[in-house]
């Protein structure tokens, strides 16, 4: 744990403003599992509780913010919660609170900023990972004919100035944008559609 939430500052250990504990940073990552709470719930729940507070080792000491808690965790890799749980299943079976036989998995969901889901970003997001995934099948199978580098043209570009000249006209809110966005609509969705149909149908016309 050391190691992973060490900054690769040098300076890190004995300079700047201090940075939430080790063990404090230990003792919360296995109480949100342990309850299931999300960390908003956590950090509220740890705050108005002297329990809890006492098991956390937080004691008098300000209670930190949820994304505080939530990015120090973050920092944790797979391997150090891997040898984490191992340690508290040790624990556990040697007091005999546990068998260690059942496993559950952690699928908590953090909090992120979306952007507004309107319809040409959502189709522009979908031209943008099905052509991320024509960059992909282009760097493996390396395409040499003029025909073959058809298959793997990249229209992501082309989609994101279609969704944006879109967006750009519904802010004006006139009817003769209306009119115009329309035209960049269908543009966009041909886009879309010929991505989807291509990668579809890619099996059957690249040869293996």
């Amino acid at each position: 744990m050391r190691h992973d939430l060490l900054r690769a500052d040098s300076q890190a250990t004995w300079n700047g403003r201090p940075a939430l504990p080790l063990v404090v940073t230990g003792c919360l990552a296995v109480v949100r599992r342990l309850m299931g709470w999300s960390y908003r719930v956590l950090a509220e729940q740890v705050n108005v509780s002297a329990g809890w507070r006492w098991v956390c080792q937080v004691y008098d000491q300000p209670m930190p913010n949820f994304r505080t808690i939530r990015d120090r965790e973050a920092l944790l890799k797979p391997k150090t919660i891997r040898l984490i749980q191992a340690k508290g299943v040790h624990l556990g079976q040697a007091v005999g609170v546990t068998c260690g036989t059942r496993l559950r998995v952690d699928s908590s969901v953090t909090e992120s900023d979306i952007h507004y889901p309107t319809d040409s970003s959502l189709l522009n997001d979908a031209a943008r990972v099905l052509s991320r995934l024509v960059r992909r099948a282009r760097a493996v199978l390396d395409p040499q004919a003029a025909a073959d580098k058809v298959w793997f043209r990249d229209r992501h570009r082309q989609a994101r100035r279609l969704a944006r000249q879109i967006g750009q006209l519904a802010r004006k809110g006139r009817k003769t944008a209306e009119q115009s966005s329309l035209k960049w609509y269908r543009q966009l969705l041909q886009v879309v559609t010929a991505l989807v149909a291509r990668s579809l149908t890619f099996n059957h016309a690249w040869p293996a």
